[in-house]
């Protein structure tokens, strides 16, 4: 794994990714990424790439895992009218229908990194199996499994 950790945005008390917090366990404040700088890869060497969201592994924190993806990243640019120069991605387009597909691809990167199984207690061998599902309506499943490890979540219509 990189040489990452987290950072607390209100008292700069430092934590290893390896604590599994979110919270800084001194003052309670947010925790950020730190000690990651990203490459952005040249567009030369884009082009030979799997249309994935791996394809930008220099710019990402986390190491490619093995078969984890769920079809994330590769949403078209479109134009933006009035603005030549701008363009947005169109997120809808994702298996889930969210933006927040490419992060949770991302936290479950770093989970099968760290071999979890819960909060403070790791496998030798990274052992996680991520499973997303879409369908046609706006609601959408996901789900990390693993030894140890069974989390899934279906959103009520209230969080649509």
């Amino acid at each position: 794994m990189r040489d990452v950790a987290l950072r607390c945005g209100a008292c700069g008390q430092v934590h290893p990714l390896g604590d599994l917090s979110w919270r800084c366990g001194r003052c309670g404040g947010v925790l950020d990424l730190t000690g990651f700088r990203a490459v952005l890869p040249r567009l030369a060497d884009l082009l030979g790439r799997p249309p994935t969201l791996w394809r930008y592994a220099e710019a990402l924190p986390v190491a490619e895992p093995l078969g984890l993806s769920m079809g994330e990243g590769m949403t078209p640019l479109i134009g933006v009218p009035g603005h030549p120069a701008a363009a947005v991605k169109v997120d809808y387009l994702m298996p889930t229908g969210s933006f927040k597909d490419r992060g949770a691809v991302l936290l479950a990167a770093l989970a099968q990194d760290l071999a979890v199984l819960r909060r403070g207690q790791y496998r030798r061998q990274p052992m996680v199996r991520c499973t997303f599902s879409a369908s046609d309506s706006p609601n959408s499943t996901w789900a990390i499994k693993g030894p140890g490890i069974d989390g899934s979540r279906t959103p009520s219509s209230s969080q649509l």
